[in-house]
């Protein structure tokens, strides 16, 4: 697969076709970012959105904010047949695009907020599950500590819940004021213990 950018406003259809096309069910969904660095929260965003969405539960959505390594024996045993990274970033497009591009296609995109790279995160991840991987990003505007989510990517995030829903057998249903707070969903704490 090659970068795809799909420009803002994003249409939900399309993209539940492109990520239909490009993953097999059970889906694993991993969402990374700060919720204090204002467009950096956009997966978690979405992850708020997913909570509670019967294809995932708390045993296929994973929010790991910043700490990615700390959740990927549970991401990696989860049963999944591929697992979809979601992540605010720098791909020089315009802030509320949607680029899909494979794990080897990170190093062409500038992720700066994670304690592991995601790039690194996600050969562990190869490597322990043999999952297909596939990386969901929407391009973040300029980021300051407490910002809020803008509304470009806001928007964004909010057309990748619902073509993410659709994907993993339902649509998403939840308010998307905060993110759920890290290794948990709606549906309460991390059952991995994370």
């Amino acid at each position: 697969m090659a970068v795809h950018v799909l420009k803002s406003p994003v249409s939900a259809d399309a993209l539940a076709a492109r990520l239909a096309a490009a993953v097999d069910s059970p889906v694993a969904v991993v969402a990374m970012g700060s919720p204090w660095r204002g467009d950096d929260a956009a997966a978690l965003r979405v992850a708020d959105r997913l909570a509670g969405l019967p294809g995932l539960g708390p045993r296929r959505l994973f929010n790991v904010e910043t700490a990615p390594e700390s959740f990927l024996i549970p991401i990696g045993t989860c049963g999944a047949k591929s697992c979809i990274l979601l992540d605010a970033l720098d791909a020089g497009a315009s802030p509320g695009d949607v680029v899909l591009l494979e794990p080897e296609d990170l190093e062409h995109t500038d992720f700066t907020t994670h304690g592991l790279s995601p790039k690194a995160f996600l050969a562990a991840l190869a490597e322990l599950s043999g999952m297909t991987l596939l990386v969901l990003g929407i391009q973040m505007g300029p980021i300051r500590e407490g910002d809020r989510v803008s509304d470009a990517v806001g928007r964004a995030a909010e057309a990748v819940a619902e073509a993410l829903g659709r994907v993993c057998g339902a649509p998403p249903t939840g308010d998307t004021d905060d993110p759920p707070a890290a290794g948990t969903s709606r549906d309460g704490p991390d059952a991995h213990g994370a």
